[in-house]
């Protein structure tokens, strides 16, 4: 049993990209982080791993709170996501969706709360019952929940309401795009969109130019990054995840 962020697949398969990879893994756990159609494709092709298990929870939420079996198909049918589902609750996870798409959480499997009593805002009682605020954005497709990000990753520019993962999954569909981070940095009196990427490996050779028009046939103009960087490799934290917060401090040009 193999039990991991996506990420940590994902830097398997940048080493060994088009090789089969050896081993007696049967299950794979894959939580933490959203769990990309490439990724599932290389466990279930090159790992020929036979049970690929999507989880999705919270620490506050008793870790796991979603999970989803993936399917031979699902790297088909989930093509317009980019991303696989979280599927469905965990016996004993009660779910509620507000009207902006955040999720919230119940049952016995709920922290108490946190230390000195901070974060007291993200608890709510609804009709006699206890919720967490996630600060996750859910949305339903095809008999599934699909985790579409976190609210603040939901920004307002321009005017326009932008989900900044709707634009990875476009640019990690690029060929030779391994991973992809966008966020939002000051240019002047301004604020525009960034984008860092990872190429698939040290020989490939990404253009900026011809991915921005790639882009722009499936993404309105205000979506489009105003600058994208190109890294060797992106940094990861202790747990194995990409570290995006460093991201944008490293990379936003002011």
């Amino acid at each position: 049993m193999w039990s991991s962020a996506p990420s940590v697949i994902a830097r398997i398969a940048q080493a060994e990209a088009d090789e089969p990879v050896p081993s007696s893994i049967r299950i794979a756990l894959l939580c933490g982080e959203p769990l990309s159609l490439d990724v599932l494709r290389y466990c279930q092709t090159n790992m020929a791993i036979p049970h690929v298990f999507n989880f999705y929870g919270l620490t506050e939420t008793g870790v796991e709170n979603f999970f989803h079996e993936c399917r031979s198909d699902d790297v088909r049918r989930y093509q317009a996501y980019g991303y696989v589902p979280i599927g469905w609750p965990l016996p004993g996870n009660g779910i509620r969706v507000t009207e902006n798409k955040e999720l919230l959480l119940s049952g016995v499997q709920l922290t108490p709360g946190y230390l000195d009593g901070a974060g007291q805002d993200r608890f709510e009682i609804i009709d006699g019952q206890r919720w967490f605020h996630t600060g996750d954005v859910l949305e339903h497709h095809q008999g599934v929940w699909f985790c579409k990000g976190r609210l603040d990753s939901q920004i307002k520019l321009n005017g326009y309401r932008i989900e900044l993962m709707d634009i990875e999954v476009n640019l990690k569909r690029q060929p030779g795009v391994a991973e992809a981070v966008c966020f939002v940095e000051e240019a002047g009196d301004r604020k525009r969109l960034a984008a860092v990427l990872q190429p698939a490996d040290a020989e490939t050779v990404l253009d900026l130019n011809l991915i921005r028009r790639e882009i722009a046939k499936s993404l309105p103009s205000y979506m489009i990054p105003a600058r994208m960087e190109i890294v060797e490799q992106l940094p990861y934290n202790a747990n194995g995840k990409i570290d995006r917060r460093q991201v944008s401090e490293r990379h936003a040009s002011a």
